[in-house]
């Protein structure tokens, strides 16, 4: 682990006076390996180059909140096994990630744990979302991760209604087809008489026997109707306050 591996190389090389900087930097790349190791790779071993390259490295892994999450995880993913020669794992896994949470410079260590066993309960797109709002070297609290859901609440409320506005008027489209095939059937039975202008063309006749309206495609339909306060039934003037197919949802 880099934290352990920074305590003890600190302690025996950084902080050395009596060693020069390209001695440290030799005893740096000596110890490093894998991704760590390839980081420092490109720097030669001169003396400017030490303290870069020990910079370097403690940006891309001292990272606090990083390394607490590790330690936490460590706890909550081992796996559960009665096994007594998984008992030695259970300990050394254990006491060794919580001595490391505990030594890590964070303030509040108890609100830092709250905040990271509710965070893993949140779905993958909201917590990619607060991480956009909190950069990983920053340490949020409980708090502001319950403000952030909150207000992620308060949005899809806002957006609820945008989306069930639509409902109404997928309705009002199956009563205007309905109507439709019913008023085709009528209207060669039901006599001519005087009518109110027709809305669509204003001549005198119902408005389900107007050649112009029932050319119009549905959703011109829909809007006329909409437009006059008609109902969606019968076609005729709405007399309540609301139309038709509102009254009845």
């Amino acid at each position: 682990m880099w934290f352990d591996f920074k305590s003890l190389f600190d302690s025996l090389v950084h902080n050395n006076d009596s060693l020069s900087n390209i001695e440290k930097f030799q005893y740096l790349k000596s110890y490093l390996h894998g991704d760590a190791a390839f980081i420092v790779a490109n720097y030669q071993l001169k003396d400017e180059f030490y303290e870069i390259s020990y910079k370097t490295l403690h940006d891309r892994y001292h990272n606090k909140r990083r390394l607490a999450q590790l330690y936490i995880d460590r706890i909550l993913d081992f796996p559960k096994n009665t096994s007594s020669k998984k008992l030695q794992s259970f300990l050394t896994t254990h006491t060794t990630a919580i001595n490391s949470f505990k030594s890590l410079e964070i303030q509040d260590k108890m609100d830092y744990l709250m905040f990271h066993l509710t965070l893993r309960n949140l779905d993958n797109s909201t917590r990619i979302a607060f991480e956009r709002k909190w950069s990983s070297q920053m340490m949020p609290t409980f708090q502001s991760l319950i403000e952030f859901v909150d207000e992620a609440c308060k949005i899809q409320e806002l957006m609820a209604p945008t989306q069930t506005n639509t409902q109404p008027r997928k309705i009002a489209s199956l009563l205007l087809s309905q109507r439709m095939e019913y008023t085709a059937s009528r209207a060669a039975e039901t006599p001519l008489k005087h009518f109110n202008p027709c809305i669509a063309c204003k001549l005198q006749h119902p408005l389900y026997r107007c050649t112009i309206f029932n050319e119009m495609s549905y959703q011109k339909r829909l809007d006329l109707i909409t437009g006059s306060r008609r109902c969606y039934r019968c076609l005729r003037l709405s007399s309540g306050k609301e139309l038709f197919f509102q009254r009845n949802m």
